[in-house]
């Protein structure tokens, strides 16, 4: 790889200085180098929030995003249109999407530049939000997940679920999940769903604090479909509900609205350049500390 794009979050403090070594690292081994020098932050496009793809040139190899998950995930939606792989060095807290450690991104960008890494795809989902007669009133996707919640209410939400045309179950609960498995370690983990390996080939529906002892998340083929309908909040004391993507954009939901949730054909392709397996990864972010406590 010789042609690369930086995208830096300014939010993040030393951010916008890494981006620059890394520009000049890369400037210096022959590679030629765009950066995002706009803040996209006021957009109203559809297509994008953060980085319009208009402005990735159109030789680009590799995608380098300079932040924590978050900035991440807002990359890879911003820029699925244009199939590119990324890869994205830590400036946030766990990172499981922003692997590379800020220390060590030499080594890194030495493997990019000498072809030494792997392609992953990852799964997307995309939803289709429509109301009681039927109108498409929302289209969108997530990396992560598809959160149904409630805003600014300690009253439960009434919902029914199918999975391809069947009924599952009828919850009532603080929301739902609709995790794929890049984002088993992010919000569906917090609700108590399960850790998955992230090239898995299936689908998470964690309910969020349901109102039984018997609702427990639910592992599904990556290809079937789910279809969620919200139902009267008349028990609900006018508590507001919404569809919320990858923890970012999110949609009010009205009684008899339902969305219907699917695997998209598109897929985010990540850049590895390690060795270590997701088991190493995973316990280095999540339990080493705790086990040199107990040692």
């Amino acid at each position: 790889m010789k042609n690369f794009y930086v995208i830096a979050n300014i939010g993040s403090k030393g951010a916008s200085d890494k981006a620059d070594e890394v520009i000049e690292y890369l400037k210096g081994h022959g590679a030629k180098i765009a950066k995002k020098t706009s803040d996209y932050t006021n957009s109203t496009s559809v297509l994008y929030k953060y980085t319009n793809p208009e402005d990735v040139p159109e030789d680009t190899e590799a995608v380098i995003v300079i932040g924590g998950d978050g900035t991440m995930i807002q990359a890879a939606r911003d820029l699925m249109s244009l199939e590119l792989p990324l890869i994205g060095i830590n400036y946030g807290a766990l990172g499981f999407l922003a692997e590379i450690e800020k220390d060590n991104f030499k080594e890194t960008l030495d493997k990019l530049l000498c072809d030494e890494y792997k392609i992953e795809e990852r799964l997307l989902i995309s939803a289709r939000v429509y109301n009681t007669k039927g109108n498409e009133k929302l289209y969108n996707f997530a990396l992560n997940d598809i959160a149904i919640s409630r805003s600014g209410s300690v009253r439960l939400i009434d919902y029914n679920i199918k999975v391809n045309g069947l009924d599952l179950n009828a919850y009532r609960a603080d929301g739902l999940i609709i995790s794929t498995p890049t984002g088993s370690t992010a919000y569906n983990l917090s609700a108590g769903g399960p850790i998955v390996k992230p090239n898995a080939d299936l689908l998470v529906v964690t309910p969020i604090c349901p109102h039984t002892l018997s609702s427990r998340s639910i592992i599904l083929d990556a290809d079937d479909e789910i279809d969620v309908e919200i139902l009267s909040k008349k028990h609900e004391g006018g508590v507001e509900r919404l569809i919320v993507f990858d923890g970012n954009d999110d949609t009010v939901l009205a009684d008899g609205d339902y969305i219907h949730i699917k695997r998209s054909e598109r897929k985010v392709k990540i850049i590895n350049t390690k060795s270590e397996s997701f088991i190493q990864t995973l316990r280095r972010k999540m339990w080493a500390d705790e086990d040199s406590q107990i040692k």
